[in-house]
């Protein structure tokens, strides 16, 4: 069974294909470059209602994402890409999966690969104080899987691009206003530096 929410459909035959695929698996046109749009999925949960039905077939679990286990309700652990059965699933979370006591598995999809955010705002006072706009570009990517599926996307069933973009933006916003309150308009159109600074005070309130 491919468990993979990130599938797109052929643009020759319409057939649903991974997100990964480079020619499609019916007709054989060859797949162009996967680019994220507005609306693209970044995790999506499943809860595994026919446990015996699911376990039978072997499990694949696509390159470029990995998947959150939670069993009984409890976090098991992160499986990368690879294709399991129900013994070497439970040797990746560290114990058996006995389905006589597994009575609920929940298991979150999370695409790993780097993708890009944009944020646009105005408005914001430098130290003159005059008005001005800033304009980031940054790339993202999932690290901590565990701290991101339970804090961030918890128990929605899908979670998107845009949804982690106005996760971000409050934050964005408020520290460029932070940073922009301590520059002069001079100093943000001389000083080349202002922006490594800018980016540097970025990253580590977005780290906090």
């Amino acid at each position: 069974m491919l468990l993979n929410p990130f599938a797109r459909n052929c643009p020759n035959c319409k057939v649903s294909i991974p997100r990964s695929a480079k020619f499609c698996g019916k007709c054989g046109v060859p797949q162009g470059n996967y680019q994220f749009q507005p609306d693209d999925k970044i995790a999506a949960r499943q809860d595994l209602s026919d446990l015996k039905g699911f376990f039978k077939q072997e499990l694949i679990i696509e390159p470029g994402t990995n998947a959150l286990m939670v069993v009984n309700g409890e976090t098991r652990g992160v499986c990368p890409p690879g294709k399991y059965t129900v013994d070497t699933l439970g040797d990746r979370v560290g114990r058996a999966l006995n389905l006589d006591w597994v009575h609920s598995v929940t298991m979150t999809v999370v695409d790993v690969s780097p993708f890009e955010l944009k944020f646009t705002t105005g408005g914001l006072f430098t130290k003159d104080p005059l008005r001005v706009g800033v304009s980031v570009q940054m790339v993202v990517s999932i690290e901590n899987l565990v701290l991101f599926v339970t804090s961030v996307v918890k128990n929605r069933q899908l979670y998107t691009l845009q949804d982690l973009t106005e996760h971000l933006e409050t934050e964005v916003v408020a520290l460029s206003e932070e940073w922009i309150s301590q520059q002069t308009v001079d100093g943000l159109a001389n000083n080349l530096h202002l922006k490594d600074e800018y980016v540097l005070h970025l990253e580590e309130g977005l780290q906090r």
